[in-house]
């Protein structure tokens, strides 16, 4: 028996020790006083707990009856730790756990108050193993022993009494040990899948065989199969699907290795984009011919929806599509070849085409010129803007701005953009700056959500060819043919494609000479830089920075490896990209 006190130099009093006979009648072997306690209280521990039998595989939490403990540990409670919470050892003691399998890892906590645990196995010392960290770290694991033969055997965990010279402490904790077979797990079962924005959702059952630590997700299409990723738990998303049939199939991986078979097989096909966007060459015949601004400007306050405005080849100073109306089967054109030419006539000129409070509305063909801004849609809702020629503009070529949604910029040559002012003067620009929330849109988020651009050659530009600002949410980049030779390098510059909004898909497009990273996803604020896909996308020519690069705080993106950096010197990206 073990009589002692917690409280260093206190008395073990008359009461105490004739307490003492009570507890050795019961069985006690280890009795310590609490220093501190009401006099006569006793704290009463067992010097050892017995395994109740030889550990199979599985994982065994630091209370299981299959582990046999000597000393005094402690029991605390974390939601860091693997079944919620850790056995401490402050004293003299150890922890011992008989098992058959093939391998077993002793899973602890690291910290800066952790002292120096001796590790045996089957009687022989293996390891010293130091829990000291400047930070506190749960579920780490400690010492793993692999490569047995499948029999019995045993791992004990000795307290050393010994730490770290930066260690304010010598404790050592047991969370958890987790013990493996020699067979391979049992393969997943109900593995569904279901559809996501742009891929595939997948999910099955959790293995009921506590030590399978991971499982492996595979993707066939054709005769290729790919490994596409290891998750810790059930569930992956697979996203930047292409148009076709594919089959998907996962296997469950133990903590030595040990893969099982593959699932049974679920299949998933994603459609081609029958979405097509409506191009200048889909103008029907005039409703309306015009020649003159004053013409135009009066055909477009009557518009209704089927009306079809043509401008004639000349030039027009500014168009003003204001408050005109079309419906998704019947809108309203303005359409015109590049003969005819909207110019204001200088880079600081207040020309241009301007689209306010409309809806339904398609602008295609014409030549925009000579003006501040090239085409700004405001407030709007499905409106088209295709075929254009917009150069040599003051500031930015194409702006979608104050919660216009649901709208296309298709097929347009932007060239030349920032003559005026080159920190605006981006190539397309969608949303708003925070910073200017409260000047264009009532200290409110600008919500100009679901725009596509696509198919569109831009070049020349002062700023980003493309920029899509934080607060906007979803919308396609896709197809776009885009020359940074001649950009700004940063801060307008030195990218070609900047995400800054939330659940945006960039795909397809073609970079040439970005002169720093072909597309940069930035945080601006919760919830922006967020949940964006880019996938399939191809960046060469000068390039100095990665393919993709993903800024600190941008969460949650995905970078699908099929993005292409055409000089091998450079990565693709800076964060794991998906297969």
């Amino acid at each position: 028996m073990t009589i002692s006190t917690k409280a260093t130099g206190a008395a073990i009093t008359e009461a105490q020790v004739s307490s003492v006979s009570r507890w050795l009648r019961r069985g006690v072997t280890a009795l310590v006083l609490a220093g501190g306690l009401a006099a006569g209280t006793l704290v009463a521990t067992p010097a050892a707990t017995a395994a109740t039998s030889t550990a199979a595989a599985g994982t065994y939490d630091n209370g299981s009856a299959a582990i046999r403990t000597k000393g005094t540990w402690t029991t605390q409670t974390s939601s860091s730790a693997e079944g919620g919470t850790l056995a401490v050892l402050n004293a003299k003691g150890e922890a011992t756990l008989t098992f058959t399998g093939s391998s077993a890892s002793w899973l602890t906590r690291r910290s800066p108050y952790s002292g120096i645990a001796d590790v045996y196995v089957d009687g022989k010392k293996k390891a010293s193993v130091d829990l000291y960290a400047a930070t506190t770290t749960y579920r780490v694991e400690g010492y793993r022993v692999t490569g047995l033969n499948g029999k019995t055997h045993t791992l004990r965990i000795v307290r050393t009494g010994k730490k770290n010279v930066r260690s304010t402490g010598s404790g050592i904790v047991l969370d958890a040990v987790n013990v493996s077979g020699p067979a391979a797990p049992a393969a997943p079962s109900g593995l569904q899948v279901s559809a996501t924005r742009t891929g595939a959702s997948l999910t099955w059952t959790a293995s009921p065989q506590r030590d399978v630590t991971a499982y492996r997700v595979y993707r066939s299409a054709g005769s290729e199969d790919t490994l596409v990723a290891t998750t810790a738990k059930p569930g992956f998303v697979n996203d930047g699907l292409g148009a076709g049939r594919y089959s998907y199939s996962v296997s469950a991986v133990d903590a030595v290795g040990n893969v099982s078979p593959r699932s049974a097989a679920v299949t998933f096909t994603v459609a081609a984009d029958q979405d097509s966007p409506l191009r200048y060459a889909d103008c029907p015949s005039a409703t309306v011919s015009v020649k003159t601004a004053g013409q135009l400007q009066s055909a477009l306050a009557s518009a209704g929806p089927g009306t079809v405005v043509r401008l004639a080849p000349g030039r027009y100073r500014s168009v003003l599509v204001d408050g005109v109306h079309g419906t998704p089967a019947s809108p309203v054109w303005l359409c015109g070849s590049r003969a005819a030419v909207v110019d204001g006539g200088s880079a600081s000129a207040s020309g241009g085409v301007k689209i306010v409070g409309s809806s339904d509305v398609v602008v295609a063909g014409f030549t925009v010129t000579g003006s501040q801004k090239g085409v700004s849609v405001l407030s709007s809702d499905s409106v088209t803007v295709a075929d254009l020629l917009v150069q040599d503009i003051g500031q930015e070529g194409v702006h979608f701005k104050n919660d216009t949604t649901s709208s296309t910029l298709v097929g347009t040559v932007i060239d030349h953009t920032g003559l005026e002012t080159g920190q605006y003067g981006e190539g397309v620009y969608v949303g708003t700056d925070k910073n200017n929330w409260c000047l264009y849109n009532d200290c409110k988020p600008d919500a100009t959500n679901d725009i596509r651009l696509l198919d569109n050659t831009i070049s020349r530009t002062a700023a980003e060819p493309i920029e899509v600002k934080e607060g906007t949410n979803g919308g396609l980049v896709s197809g776009n043919t885009i020359f940074g030779a001649g950009t700004a390098p940063a801060p307008w510059g030195g990218r070609l494609i900047a995400v800054k909004g939330h659940g945006l898909v960039v795909t397809g497009n073609v970079g040439h000479d970005s002169g720093d990273s072909g597309v940069q996803i930035l945080s601006k604020g919760a919830g922006y830089g967020t949940d964006n896909i880019v996938y399939a996308n191809t960046f060469d020519g000068v390039l100095t920075g990665f393919g993709v690069r993903v800024n600190d705080g941008a969460l949650d993106n995905v970078v699908g490896c099929d993005n292409v950096v055409a000089k091998s010197a450079h990565a693709v990206t800076n964060q794991t990209c998906q297969r």
